[in-house]
């Protein structure tokens, strides 16, 4: 008899009794009849269920290579460019000068170019939240971090503790902010099992805690599943699975159905790591779904519930809370993501739980550099020994590099710095940075941290005699990182296109900043070999993550260049360019992929402008003469979600300003809507700045301002422990003095605060000379001297020794042709071009430009370019109305070619003029094939671009704040194509099938046109159905 059935026995009893179900009686049968169903299938499905045995033993081969596969991908951290300047190591190490020869100084900088550690268990700090509500307003909101109170049902726990968790609850959800640790503890937890499973022991024991009953690790990378299921639309995450890669490298190469198979008989522990890494809205509703439905299906309980069943339902099945205790099969499933857009669309379910990761404590923090120093000690000093023996007499002076002690003690003494590093990732940058130039390096924001890296990551190119500028690697970097960010979900990028955006980003870097020497094809072409072969030796910041596939070591490194790329002006001293780059930053700030670069980017504006120009940005970021702070505050959001990363404040006014809009914001006259947020800046903001504008909100006389200020201020004080940073003696006299100025109400919030205020901290109140406060607190008066009405009153005046906290309902957030010109043009000679060693040829002009332009492409994967860039158009012509598309076509593209003449220009226009009016794309052709020189514009702008126009088609979406339902800027030619190409009113003149074009071509030449090669036209391309009219272009008097 099923336990199921036992639990509900007495219930079954009641109702043979009375004869009378209850609804609910009637939903709990229903639901047990669900239950049957769901355990029917399964057995039709699996023919019934294995055990882990039999199927370890049905696919031993695989399943050894498997876990193998594991341990290699997962059991080592790799840390990267510590001793890259081995002259400043010998510094650090010695008192005397060492000389090597070039033999042994080669094998030394080889050995510490890169190595790995074991990967240390991240000693995080969860706080296990009680009930993860749907906030939709969290989805538009530029914030990292949610300011969530906690509830009396939330607890904190250790690794330790979580471990348990996930050994007795079979839904697990981790969210965290950036670099906090969710991924080292997924690949931490999948290499333990891999371990345990590999030793064959009995019990899964991690840490003493009892994982419960063998299960296999599945570790994968949302990013990259989001990749292939746009390859394999049709397919589902069931069926991603032993097909799921880690950085592009295979688990197993063969028998993939082998991880299929132990989730379907339950004997899974899928981790589904970095939900927020999906780049579109629409491909994370996507991936929501697919989670949600893998769940639903393949991840029941025993008696088999579903994380999504109702509550009350499972709870009364089961006779007890919904907890699944000693967990005896069935698979468990751990979700990791950022707290950004989680929260928007959370998987809501009450049977689901959710972790969220804290800031490291000192203890925490403390432990981590131990193990961080101890182990690149252990690798490091043996290398030392073995090249330079004569240091062994020198331990003192060396080892005093790897002191853990030394960092330790500054960080405790830096609450700046402490605050910073309660980050796993910032952290691990901190210990690098602190074992290659010493304490002295460190600094208190990120963006100077990252600054710093990036210093010596170029400062190493220059030792190795780049060519290459400063600051043209710089841009190379930021172009690589915002088409990354803004296109791959996996953060990686092909070596096809790295060379073609580099080349690209080199063009546009000296024709900016050079005086014409170096712009040549041939210094591009070499700066770009010398660029893919740094990076494929491990350049420090990007590298090489499979063949021919690169990405940036860290996402927090590429999140930095993307910044670069944001704040990116011709003139930050110029009042139109401030404004343009406020503009810019406003429309991206909906977008969450770039809510952390955004954050990096005010504070390299607050780091790199002058104070004057940095304060005006901060005054025109929250300016509701701005269309986007119209309706909501976003600007100031901005701010106060940057405030950490921020080198200097504006001015105290522009601050003022800044929190008067979040707090004047309002649904009702009663609620702050960004309550939360707005708490958050006071605790980001010095305490001196938040007591002076609690101050400036009073002395404004604004009884609702004041009144709504007070109720905000109220419950952190109610609730926190220690109470607020900002709870000072100052800030009480100002409440103190605000007694009698407004009516009662206020009066009585002020007093709440106050008796609160004096019975958890005393010496924060106010201590008037000659007070009753000030006699009673210099004498020692036993209680019981004191008559009961006295001590009361006592009591009533400064407050009770306790303070009863009781849970609050959160405030409401904001729910939120032809012709003869032609032929001269596109018939011409074919000349080998490209680098010496490639035998790609392309149809060039003769003109002797500094930048041929490239007429054809024949390289390997230009029909998949071609593709691509077809793809955006055609994402151009769904998203954007013709019009416009046209109105962009007209006066950002036509009106800034030079004709010879206006009568062509008003020619041109015209024709545009009827396509917008008539709402058809049939004028551009006639305009095309017109008698003037608009084709031969045409034709030269699409082939300057030709390939490229995917990595400028990004940069324009940046110009335009992410937005994709307007036109890009400055694409003019490649909007006239996407037209012809896509609009349905061409449709009827389709056609597909043999073509023909008549070309004066050489023997030679052509020669390179074999069956099977594909080459991709950068321009249009005219071609006739009727051979005869092809032949007419031929010139027969240039045959050989």
């Amino acid at each position: 008899m099923s336990r199921v059935f036992l639990k509900c026995s007495e219930q079954f009893k009641r109702l043979f009794r009375n004869s009378l179900p209850t609804s609910d009686d009637n939903h709990i049968l229903a639901y047990e009849a669900t239950l049957l169903q769901r355990k029917n299938q399964f057995i039709m499905s699996t023919g019934g269920q294995q055990n882990f045995s039999s199927l370890q033993l049905k696919y031993s081969n695989t399943f050894e290579f498997y876990l193998r596969q594991c341990l290699n991908l997962h059991s080592t951290m790799s840390v990267r460019g510590i001793f890259d300047n081995i002259d400043l190591l010998m510094n650090r190490i010695s008192e005397q000068t060492i000389i090597l020869d070039d033999q042994k100084r080669e094998s030394l900088e080889s050995s510490l170019k890169k190595f790995d550690i074991p990967l240390i268990c991240p000693p995080i700090l969860c706080r296990r939240v009680s009930n993860m509500k749907k906030n939709e307003s969290d989805s538009m909101l530029p914030l990292q971090t949610i300011d969530v109170l906690k509830k009396e049902k939330d607890t904190d726990v250790t690794v330790i503790d979580l471990l348990k968790s996930i050994a007795g609850e079979r839904w697990i959800v981790l969210i965290g902010g950036p670099g906090s640790g969710k991924t080292t503890i997924a690949r931490w937890l999948t290499c333990e099992l891999s371990r345990i499973l590999l030793n064959e022991q009995k019990n899964m024991v991690i840490n003493d805690v009892d994982m419960g009953p063998a299960r296999i690790p599945i570790l994968i990378r949302i990013g990259e599943f989001a990749e292939w299921l746009e390859n394999y639309p049709s397919s589902n995450l069931f069926d991603y699975i032993g097909h799921n890669t880690w950085m592009t490298q295979n688990y197993i190469n063969s028998e993939f159905e082998i991880l299929q198979d132990f989730v379907r008989h339950g004997h899974g522990l899928i981790i589904l790591d970095g939900l927020d890494e999906v780049t579109t809205f629409e491909m994370y509703n996507r991936i929501h779904n697919q989670i949600h439905d893998f769940m639903d299906t393949y991840c029941m309980s025993n008696d088999f519930e579903s994380p999504f069943d109702k509550e009350y339902l499972a709870t009364a099945t089961l006779g007890r809370s919904f907890r699944c205790e000693n967990l005896t099969g069935g698979n468990i499933v751990i979700l990791t993501s950022r707290i950004v857009n989680y929260t928007a669309k959370p998987l809501q379910s009450n049977l689901i739980f959710h972790y969220m990761i804290q800031p490291m404590n000192i203890e925490y923090l403390s432990n981590f550099i131990k193990q961080w120093c101890f182990h690149v000690q252990d690798e490091i000093i043996p290398l030392l020994i073995r090249y330079i023996p004569e240091i062994k007499k020198q331990q003192t002076k060396y080892r005093s590099i790897f002191d853990s002690k030394i960092l330790i003690k500054r960080i405790e003494s830096d609450k700046g710095l402490q605050s910073f590093v309660l980050n796993l990732s910032v952290l691990s940058i901190i210990c690098t940075l602190f074992t290659q130039y010493g304490i002295d390096v460190l600094e208190k924001t990120r963006v100077q941290l990252y600054q710093q890296v990036v210093e010596s990551m170029v400062q190493r190119w220059q030792i190795r005699r780049s060519v290459i500028p400063k600051d043209a690697l710089i841009s190379i970097f930021s172009d690589m990182a915002f088409y990354i960010h803004s296109r791959s979900s996996v953060g990686l990028m092909d070596e096809l296109d790295l060379t073609h955006l580099c080349r690209l980003s080199l063009r546009r870097w000296y024709s900016q900043h050079s005086d014409g020497t170096n712009y040549n094809s041939t210094n591009i072409r070499q700066q770009t070999q010398q660029f893919m072969q740094f990076i494929s030796e491990d350049a420090g910041i990007v590298a090489a993550r499979a063949l021919c596939v690169y990405g940036f070591l860290h996402l927090t490194f590429q999140e930095y260049f993307v910044c670069l790329a944001l704040v990116n002006v011709d003139n930050c001293d110029q009042v139109e360019a401030i404004n343009e780059l406020v503009t810019r930053y406003l429309s991206l700030g909906s977008n969450f992929r770039l809510r952390e670069p955004l954050n990096l980017a005010l504070g390299w504006i607050s780091l790199h402008w002058s104070f004057q120009n940095f304060d005006y940005f901060c005054i025109q970021l929250q300016s509701k003469t701005n269309l986007t702070n119209k309706h909501l505050p976003m600007g100031s959001l901005l701010f106060i979600s940057a405030v950490d990363d921020l080198g200097c404040l504006p001015s105290e006014s522009t601050i003022y300003s800044i929190l008067n809009s979040l707090l004047e914001f309002e649904i009702d006259k009663t609620e702050c809507v960004f309550e939360g947020r707005l708490l958050g800046g006071l605790d980001r903001l010095p305490i001196d700045i938040v007591i002076n504008w609690c101050n400036h909100v009073f002395m404004k006389g604004d009884t609702t301002r004041s009144l709504k200020l007070l109720y905000i201020l109220y419950w952190p004080i109610h609730y926190r422990r220690p109470l607020p940073q900002w709870i000072t003696t100052q800030f009480c006299e100002v409440l103190w003095k605000q007694f009698d100025r407004y009516n009662y109400e206020i009066d009585t919030c002020i007093d709440r605060i106050l008796m609160i205020t004096s019975a958890v901290n005393h010496h924060c109140l106010p201590s008037p000379p000659n007070s009753l406060r000030v006699y009673l607190l210099s004498k020692t008066i036993r209680t019981q001297e004191l008559h009961s009405s006295v001590l009361a009153a006592l009591i009533v005046l400064y407050g009770d020794a306790l303070c009863s906290i009781r849970d609050h309902d959160e405030q409401a957030s904001l729910q939120f042709a032809s012709r003869d010109s032609i032929k001269k043009l596109l018939v011409c000679d074919m000349r080998l071009t490209g680098d010496d060693n490639e035998c790609e040829r392309r149809f060039v002009t003769s003109e002797a430009d500094l930048d041929v332009i490239e007429w054809i492409d024949a390289y390997p994967n230009a029909h998949r370019i071609a593709y691509e860039n077809r793809k955006d158009m055609e994402r151009w012509l769904t998203k954007i109305s013709i019009v416009k598309l046209l109105e962009e076509l007209d006066h950002g593209y036509i009106d800034k070619i030079e004709f010879s003449a206006n009568a062509n220009r008003i020619t041109i226009k015209s024709y545009v003029e009827k396509a917008i009016a008539d709402q058809t794309a049939l004028p551009l052709v006639t305009a095309y094939t017109e008698a003037t020189p608009f084709f031969s514009h045409i034709n030269r702008d699409l082939a300057k671009l030709g390939s490229d126009f995917r990595f400028e088609s990004a940069r324009a979406l940046l110009q335009l704040g992410h937005r994709d339902d307007e036109p890009p800027k400055d694409m003019g030619p490649h909007i006239l194509a996407a037209i012809l190409i896509y609009h349905p009113s061409l449709q009827p003149y389709y056609h597909t099938g043999k073509t023909f074009r008549g070309m004066n071509i050489t023997s030679n030449d052509l020669e390179c046109y074999v069956i099977g090669k594909i080459f991709m036209t950068r321009s249009f391309l005219s071609t006739t159905k009727n051979r005869q009219v092809a032949e007419l272009f031929l010139d027969v008097s240039r045959r050989e």
